[in-house]
């Protein structure tokens, strides 16, 4: 299991990790750090940001559906809410709910992708799982998701 701050996640691949210092959220510029791997076409990925001191943890996952959104010159759509387990089974804590969408867009080279999103707040960081490639396969999407664990 790679551990990005405060969450773990299964890959089904060779994780790299990246980090940046300064990534524009709502009116701040706040450290960002990425786990991500590619497999079958298809790329694995879960980013998180540090949230500002007294931030609204939702409006800022606001912010960041509609940037991703734009990236792909998409609209994003909702399928629902889902929740993320917390480490330690049922003696961890409930669950962390979380929202999950799906983009189909462009990339800025014009290649049609699909982007399969789960968005949720942590303690102080702003979380963002994503499946990308052409037409990620749902299985692969389902399990990614389902191996996400919030450390408490």
């Amino acid at each position: 299991m790679a551990v990005a701050e405060g969450v773990g996640a299964l890959f089904p691949c060779r994780v790299e990790r990246r980090s940046r210092d300064a990534v524009p959220l709502g009116d701040a510029r706040v450290p960002m750090e990425q786990l991500a791997c590619s497999a079958q076409g298809m790329t694995f990925a879960v980013s998180r940001a540090t949230l500002p001191e007294r931030a609204d943890a939702q409006a800022l996952q606001a912010v960041w559906v509609e940037v991703a959104g734009r990236n792909l010159g998409a609209t994003p759509h909702e399928l629902g809410p889902r929740f993320v387990r917390a480490s330690g089974g049922a003696a961890a804590g409930a669950p962390v709910p979380a929202r999950r969408l799906s983009i189909s867009g462009r990339l800025p080279d014009g290649t049609a992708t699909r982007h399969e999103l789960l968005v949720f707040a942590h303690r102080q960081g702003l979380y963002h799982a994503a499946v990308l490639g052409a037409a990620p396969a749902n299985d692969a999407v389902e399990a990614f998701f389902d191996g996400l664990e919030v450390k408490r």
